[in-house]
């Protein structure tokens, strides 16, 4: 882990506790200093991105009223948010939301709510690490 990790701030929109206990436990073991910010539905996310600009957010697809298409439609429409990278965490076949891969630029990834949490967390730390020029050349 490098020093551009520590004091970052990720934003988990999901509603299922349990993928929040297991996904923040994982997130907050394996990148000390992060600070994970919690929405549980499109609209909150919309609220808590506005407010916290996190450096990360990782969007559940399929929720209940305020969903992530909700998320993402919002998010394109403020420029205070629109840049912030996505990763869409879903259960859904890619098949199903690659429309959302195309509309909506922010969503940088798809990434399976099945998939390993350290794989998960490997993804996260390359965010992380892009977007504080952490890589050569970037």
């Amino acid at each position: 882990m490098t020093d551009s990790q520590n004091g970052a701030t990720l934003l988990l929109v999901e509603d299922d506790e349990n993928t929040l206990r297991i996904v923040t436990r994982s997130i907050v073991t394996a990148i000390p200093g992060v600070d994970v910010v919690v929405a549980r539905d499109g609209k909150e996310g919309v609220k808590q991105a506005r407010k916290r600009r996190p450096d990360i957010v990782i969007l559940d697809w399929m929720m209940p009223d305020y969903d992530g298409e909700y998320f993402l439609t919002e998010q394109a429409k403020d420029t205070t948010i629109s840049g912030l990278p996505v990763l869409l965490h879903t259960v859904v076949d890619e098949n199903q939301t690659s429309d959302a891969l195309s509309r909506f630029p922010s969503v940088k990834a798809f990434v399976k709510k099945l998939m390993p949490p350290e794989d998960l967390i490997g993804i996260i730390k390359s965010y992380l690490l892009l977007r504080s020029g952490g890589f050569p050349g970037s």
